[in-house]
């Protein structure tokens, strides 16, 4: 019956709106005595436990909230006997007079009902498996679950405990409207999650779908930003960290996304020492060369390979300082990056 109420259950997976199992173990407290309360605690336990598992959440805390759980599963069970048996006496099971059935369903699933509830989620509050806005809301679903389980099944489990065939013939007549009754609110509740969860998902694609549009515009503006760039490099061959930095400080500023523009250039081995001196030069920075990190993640100078990617340019320049020189080569992400196809 655990199960069964388990499937309507709101995540995460601990409160339903329609709990037969409450009603189930408040029927068996009745009619066996307080040596049914542990099998409430056993049968609370191990499906507390598989929605843990269901949950993939582990760990002692997780562990000690299914127990305090199944602990407020069976005080529940154990209030709804007593009171009913303290107020009703000899008309505990019976349920003859219309009296007894308001007191019964009163005492049994709207009052005794507040336990387990209020156990159940002030746990998983404190354990953190319940997050705080959502604690009142869960505890109102469990409360509703475990108070229409007991007021549609424990009458019912009554009548056809006892052995007495007046009462047999009872609950066979209280059966249909009873189970009837309990399966249009669980599939009333059943048809609103599923509505919802559509909704949800309408929602998240559209939110979806806007995002992947602002994305695309963003990085269609990138392309536009590097296109530029490229043709202000090819028209301006001595270009100068001056001439750099004003060019692309507009559209630095513009694009807060964008956080360095360089430009990188391809450098075979026979090129190198060249390449050093004319960009020492050009930059007005003694002692350009071309760099790498080594296994401390310090900067040194590059060791010989067949072709490098150093930056050429960049800006910002003086965060960006250290980069000057750097061989993308020589990082294994950004060298799979430039061997990419255009």
């Amino acid at each position: 019956m655990g199960k069964v109420g388990s499937l309507l259950a709101i995540a995460p997976g601990y409160a339903s709106p329609a709990f037969p199992a409450a009603g189930l173990a408040l029927a068996v407290a009745l009619h066996f005595g307080v040596r049914a309360l542990p099998g409430v605690f056993i049968g609370s336990l191990l499906l507390n436990l598989s929605i843990l598992q269901h949950n993939g959440t582990q760990g002692s805390t997780a562990i000690l909230a299914t127990l305090l759980i199944a602990t407020g599963a069976c005080l529940q069970a154990w209030s709804g006997k007593w009171l009913i048996e303290r107020f009703l006496k000899t008309n505990a099971r019976t349920l003859e007079q219309e009296h007894s059935a308001a007191t019964f369903l009163s005492l049994g699933g709207l009052i005794a009902c507040l336990i387990s509830s209020s156990c159940g989620t002030s746990v998983l509050h404190f354990s953190g498996l319940l997050n705080g806005s959502d604690t009142v809301f869960a505890w109102w679903i469990w409360y509703l679950g475990d108070a229409l389980g007991t007021l549609t099944i424990t009458p019912l489990l009554l009548f056809l405990l006892d052995p007495d065939k007046q009462q047999i013939e009872r609950g066979k007549r209280l059966a249909p409207p009873n189970l009837l009754l309990f399966l249009l609110i669980g599939l009333s509740f059943f048809g609103a999650g599923h509505w919802q969860e559509a909704e949800m998902e309408k929602q998240l694609e559209t939110d979806g779908a806007a995002i992947a549009k602002l994305i695309d515009n963003r990085l269609l503006a990138h392309r536009e930003v590097l296109a530029s760039l490229r043709r202000f490099l090819e028209v301006t061959p001595d270009l100068s960290f001056s001439q750099f930095e004003r060019f692309t400080a507009s559209t630095l500023l513009d694009n807060s996304d964008i956080f360095a523009l360089s430009f990188n250039s391809d450098v075979r081995q026979s090129q190198r020492m060249s390449f050093e001196r004319a960009m020492s030069e050009q930059t007005r920075l003694p002692g350009y060369q071309i760099t790498e990190r080594n296994k401390d993640n310090k900067l040194v100078r590059a060791s010989e390979r067949e072709q490098y990617v150093a930056v050429s340019y960049i800006a910002p320049l003086q965060s960006n300082l250290s980069a000057v020189g750097f061989d993308l080569n020589s990082e294994p992400l950004r060298k799979k990056t430039l061997e990419l196809p255009a």
